[in-house]
């Protein structure tokens, strides 16, 4: 969930369904942002029919009333060395690896975290793609000065600032706050907001929630917009213990992975308007940062100077 959104701007990508959509009902042209249809348009224009499909239930293999099919072994990888951070980089950020569909969706990561109950610190992030799934050891590439912590904060930092490759969460600001408190010496995780898009309020958005309201959890979510069954057997296990299990290994991985399915079957639901939506607000944030920089050094400026000031270093202040 974003974790900067200006109090004026009510928003699919954070805590409530967008005011200025409603499904089955177009967005006017003339509220849509200039720099949110350039970016748009850039998507289509690389979409050239001849890109990957956007995830589907067929696709994918899930059957209405019946456990989420798992992630196939071969694409779950873990994550505990330079090695492993870099073959992650690439396929997260490298435009081939993970690109614009051929319906003009953009790329996408699915984030989660673990932590074993209890006051315990995260020890597992989950990182997937639409194709891929990596199950990152933080205990293996977090420790303070190692090439392993220095090449994932990198990462971390690169991906979460990214404005190509969309993140996407579930109720995400309370992994981000345990990441934070976890490790705090990772720059990647500092003061800057970092751009989300909920999955919750997409799916009540594109009306995939049936009007359903109140507190939901990923298993309620992923049944309603998916007609399956997401297993939770696994969320309480010891995510402290090395090694994981598989049984762990495939939850941690199906957790992620299916927040990539749930964004792109509700775009598709409202036939591109949702992804419209969000460049929007994206282009928004981004204004909006830039604007809070600007404030910020301005203001630095005028503090200098009145401490120079007070210093007697210069004769007068305006």
């Amino acid at each position: 969930m974003t974790l900067s959104c200006p109090a004026a701007t009510p928003s699919v990508l954070y805590r409530r369904p967008s005011i200025g959509f409603r499904p089955g009902r177009s967005l006017p042209l003339s509220r849509v942002h200039r720099g949110a249809l350039r970016t748009l348009s850039v998507l289509s224009a690389s979409s050239d029919g001849i890109g990957p499909a956007a995830l589907t239930s067929r696709a994918v293999g899930v059957k209405r009333g019946q456990p989420l099919p798992p992630v196939a072994p071969a694409n779950v990888h873990q994550v505990c060395n330079v090695k492993d951070v870099r073959r992650m980089r690439k396929a997260v950020l490298g435009a081939k690896s993970n690109p614009t569909t051929r319906e003009g969706f953009p790329p996408i990561v699915g984030l989660d975290t673990e932590w074993k109950p209890g006051d315990n610190p995260v020890s597992i992030l989950q990182v997937a793609t639409r194709t891929e799934a990596f199950v990152v050891d933080l205990f293996a590439v977090t420790p303070s000065g190692s090439p392993a912590c220095q090449a994932f904060d990198a990462f971390l930092g690169d991906m979460l600032s990214s404005d190509t490759v969309l993140k996407l969460g579930f109720s995400f600001e309370t992994d981000l706050s345990g990441l934070r408190t976890s490790y705090p010496h990772l720059t990647s995780l500092g003061g800057k907001s970092i751009a989300m898009v909920d999955v919750k309020q997409l799916a009540y958005s594109a009306s995939a929630l049936h009007m359903m309201r109140g507190r939901i959890g990923l298993a309620t979510l992923t049944k309603s917009v998916l007609g399956a069954t997401l297993s939770k057997k696994q969320q309480c296990s010891n995510w402290a213990r090395r090694p994981l299990t598989k049984a762990q290994l495939a939850y941690a991985a199906a957790d992620a992975f299916y927040l990539n399915l749930i964004f792109d079957m509700c775009v598709a639901k409202s036939n591109g308007k949702l992804l419209t939506q969000l460049l929007k607000e994206r282009e928004m944030l981004r204004e909006n940062a830039i604007m809070t920089e600007a404030v910020n050094f301005c203001r630095k400026r005028r503090l200098y100077a009145k401490a120079a000031l007070a210093a007697g270093k210069i004769d007068g202040l305006q």
